[in-house]
């Protein structure tokens, strides 16, 4: 069992993780294997180079309990890669490939990936994976046992040719090294839409009250509050901004999470009104009072105090 800090910053959102499996050491075939590639019309009969797990990882769900929540249609079992340094989980490497029971799946499309690091989302379902690609079940049942065979393959081929291209001085071997794979993890658990998300998770969002920098010496600092979100213009219900910005205006909770839920492919979440990347949401409650006080208005004046709240001028 794998306790990972949860929160905005180490899983997706839509993520209701219930059980973590930690696979700490990936080992690989240290001898690259030929693979025939599929023809296509640049290149006929081009050979790939992987490398794969060796052995394969093989999860066994002793539990009942687990057993039973893995078969439910309604469950989703992710895997994803941690990084112990970072304390994070890391965007799925696209050169990464999955063979599940057997079956080779693939994870994601290349033009949906940032080109430059070769990343894509974190949490990969492989149960829908699964089901997409043959309709099987994602768990077998050999010798009496409960269990899911998982290989991994590095894409030798693509990733050396990224880097002969960036990096001419490099060696063969170096550039092999740097195709690092840190602990993988198997998460259980339910995905949950937008509307579920809020109303299970929105109590335990922190709560953070704007307080700019204004000096003794200035009299009065004001500025405009907005009530439309950014993103769709309609009035906000949930304001929330990133941890990190230092700006006054929100956006609404529910609308973010439904473009989040768009952009799959993107590990990474802007905050509408500033672009900067956001690790962690929290809750305005001084906004929120705002808005329930002045239903009918979309934008207030407001004043603020040296070392206090902020107040309405109209």
């Amino acid at each position: 069992r794998f306790f990972a800090p949860l929160g905005w910053r180490f899983s997706p959102w839509d993520c209701q993780i219930t059980h973590f499996f930690r696979v700490d050491r990936v080992g690989f075939n240290p001898n690259p294997i030929e693979v025939p590639a599929k023809p296509t019309k640049e290149h006929l009969n081009r050979t790939k180079l992987y490398q794969c797990t060796v052995p394969g990882i093989r999860v066994y769900f002793a539990d009942p309990e687990h057993r039973r929540q893995v078969q439910d249609p309604n469950t989703c079992l992710w895997i994803a890669e941690y990084d112990p340094s970072k304390e994070r989980f890391i965007g799925w490497n696209c050169l990464l490939r999955l063979c599940v029971n057997g079956e080779r799946l693939s994870a994601s499309s290349l033009k949906n990936y940032n080109k430059k690091k070769y990343r894509g989302r974190p949490f990969i379902d492989l149960k829908d994976l699964l089901r997409r690609s043959s309709g099987k079940d994602i768990v077998q049942t050999i010798d009496g046992e409960c269990q899911l065979r998982i290989t991994l393959e590095k894409d030798l081929t693509m990733w050396r040719a990224m880097w002969q291209r960036e990096s001419k001085q490099k060696t063969l071997a170096e550039i092999d090294s740097l195709f690092e794979v840190h602990r993988i993890v198997l998460a259980l658990g339910y995905k949950l839409g937008p509307e579920e998300f809020i109303a299970s998770h929105l109590p335990a969002l922190g709560e953070k009250r704007y307080r700019p920098d204004v000096k003794e010496d200035v009299l009065e600092a004001r500025s405009e509050l907005s009530f439309k979100d950014p993103c769709s213009f309609l009035r906000i219900c949930h304001p929330v901004r990133g941890a990190d910005c230092d700006h006054f205006e929100c956006f609404d909770l529910k609308t973010f999470l439904q473009h989040l839920a768009e952009r799959q492919n993107f590990d990474r979440a802007r905050c509408p009104n500033c672009q900067k990347e956001i690790e962690r949401i929290v809750y305005d409650p001084e906004v929120k009072a705002a808005l329930d006080q002045y239903p009918r208005c979309d934008r207030l004046q407001v004043e603020f105090k040296p070392h206090g709240p902020w107040v309405v001028v109209r």
